[in-house]
């Protein structure tokens, strides 16, 4: 099966940080590979002053920039390119 490799789903949203920073209010600043910050939720916990909560990601998760995912997180520019490269394959005939 292929799948997407990530720590947790909040490492995400560290990668296009300026969808928290309007949906909050708040000013967080990520200039690492969001990979590589130990506990996520946390971050976004503290940063937001409380207001985040792990099921805000489905209201998050949609005003995320694809490209920036692309960009920011090494995780997710594997599994485009591997993907991507997926999808251009032939499908089976039936």
């Amino acid at each position: 099966m292929f799948l997407l490799n990530i720590y947790t789903i909040e490492a995400l949203l560290l990668t296009d940080v300026e969808v928290v920073n309007k949906h909050y209010g708040c000013r967080c600043e990520v200039e690492v590979d969001p990979m590589h910050v130990e506990k996520p939720i946390e971050l976004l916990d503290h940063v937001t002053g409380g207001q985040y909560e792990e099921g805000h990601c489905r209201e998050l998760f949609p005003k995320l920039s694809y490209e920036r995912l692309v960009e920011g997180c090494r995780y997710f520019a594997k599994f485009h390119k591997e993907f991507s490269a997926r999808l251009a394959l032939p499908r089976p005939r039936r």
